[in-house]
């Protein structure tokens, strides 16, 4: 799994043609860091992950293991995302198990139309 991960974002980032320094530098990380991520050696953070699905146009669900398990429909809706982007401020090990839930809930939701999200205000 975490080859597949570094190989995604490997080729994410010859795809989007950007160097390790460059993609580094949009995450506000080191060029080793993204180093070690495309060699495998360790894994991006969830919040990382999150933000590399959205620079380097990989699907969420082939960067977030946890997120395979939602129906490909769920991956798209606003509200998964949101809750994803606040998951992500959790400690991993939490992170991991909130995820899971997600996509139990997501599967038990699939067909239905999903809710909105009220602005904070309203």
């Amino acid at each position: 799994m975490l080859v597949q991960i570094a190989n995604r974002i490997r080729q994410g980032r010859a795809a989007a043609k950007l160097s390790q320094r460059q993609l580094a530098a949009r995450l506000q990380v080191s060029a080793g860091a993204v180093g070690r991520w495309e060699t495998g050696t360790i894994h991006p953070s969830i919040s990382n992950r999150v933000q590399l699905s959205r620079l380097l146009h990989i699907p969420l669900a082939e960067l977030i293991p946890e997120a395979r398990a939602l129906p490909a429909a769920a991956i798209s809706n606003p509200l998964v995302i949101a809750i994803v982007q606040q998951v992500v401020k959790l400690p991993e090990r939490v992170q991991e198990a909130i995820l899971a839930q997600v996509a139990a809930t997501a599967e038990a939701l699939e067909g239905q139309d999903a809710p909105v999200l009220d602005k904070p205000g309203r």
